[in-house]
């Protein structure tokens, strides 16, 4: 499953990191990993109560 960030979603998620690691240098990053790693959840196993 390819998986592409539309715009508005891909500058919403940018925004975020950036909030979080000006909250605390490294909190953005583990956040953006966060969300890639349930991206990967969700392409493995796209429909609900499927592993």
């Amino acid at each position: 499953m390819k998986i592409r960030y539309i715009y508005p979603s891909e500058f919403e998620l940018d925004e975020a990191v950036e909030y979080y690691e000006y909250q605390l240098p490294g909190l953005g990053k583990k956040f953006y990993y966060e969300v890639e790693r349930a991206i990967e959840r969700i392409i493995l196993s796209p429909k609900p109560g499927l592993k």
